[in-house]
């Protein structure tokens, strides 16, 4: 397995793949752009029947539950609920919760992914690679995502809050709104509660810190989290994965962008 990992978004690369979640949903807070190869990969979101696709866009926070590529490899190019990709994703598969693509855009995809294979990318290929693929899965015409300044004002005071904080009260604070009124706000521009988003905002303040060299530990420690189990189920929100398995060299190779700098 190959993963890229850069501020609130990631691809990886795997041949073969299988994230058999049906006994633990979970509910990711990114839209996902999933390509086979060759051939198709099977996908269960919700609860609902397998299906197989050549390329697809999954939403955000919907309960992703089974992925397979038996063959062939598959490439997840993933992007966080606060990234410029993001915007540009969400408008393309809502409202469904997936949205296969098109065989032209499939094709156009594979041939990129032919042209700089993953697993022979250096960490600045891979952010190309992905710059590209997210330009190619927007193939519908529309405009990005354009967000309430009263959202980006209260996603810009949850990122300085502990793990620990109580969102609600002190965000609903510093932005003058009743309690009830911030929660409809935040569900209804970003589709999860804000413990949700503090949970994801502060898993990747933990990967910030461990690629400066902290342990798993101190990160766990350092970002909020109660212990490494409570770091664990938080990661698996993030990539499915434990951070563990994440950064095992005998299965995965590991590369870390540089704009951990800014959300």
């Amino acid at each position: 397995m190959h993963v890229f990992v850069w501020n609130r978004r990631f691809l990886l690369h795997a041949d073969p793949y299988v994230m058999d979640r049906r006994d633990q949903p979970y509910r990711r807070l990114s839209a996902t752009v999933i390509v086979a190869h060759a051939g198709h990969f099977s996908l269960a979101v919700d609860g609902g029947a397998v299906t197989r696709h050549e390329a697809a866009i999954v939403a955000c926070n919907v309960r992703r539950d089974y992925i397979e590529a038996p063959s062939g490899g598959i490439s997840i190019f993933d992007a966080g609920i606060s990234t410029e990709a993001f915007l540009r994703l969400a408008p393309q598969v809502a409202p469904a919760a997936v949205r296969p693509l098109t065989a032209d855009a499939a094709a156009r995809l594979r041939e990129l992914l032919a042209r700089q294979p993953p697993s022979q990318a250096t960490a600045e290929q891979a952010r190309r690679l992905y710059d590209a693929a997210v330009d190619t899965a927007c193939e519908l015409p529309m405009p990005p995502l354009q967000r309430d300044p009263r959202i980006l004002q209260l996603m810009a005071t949850i990122e300085q809050l502990p793990l620990d904080a109580r969102p609600q009260r002190q965000v609903a604070r510093a932005a003058g709104l009743s309690d009830s009124r911030l929660r409809a706000l935040f569900r209804q521009h970003l589709g999860c509660s804000m413990s949700q988003y503090l949970r994801w905002v502060t898993a990747w303040k933990a990967v910030a810190l461990w690629r400066r060299g902290v342990s798993l530990t101190e990160v766990a420690h350092a970002a909020g989290f109660y212990d490494l189990s409570h770091a664990d189920r938080v990661a698996r929100e993030i990539t499915g994965m434990s951070p563990s398995a994440l950064i095992d060299p005998r299965k995965v190779r590991l590369l870390i962008g540089d704009d951990f700098s800014r959300p």
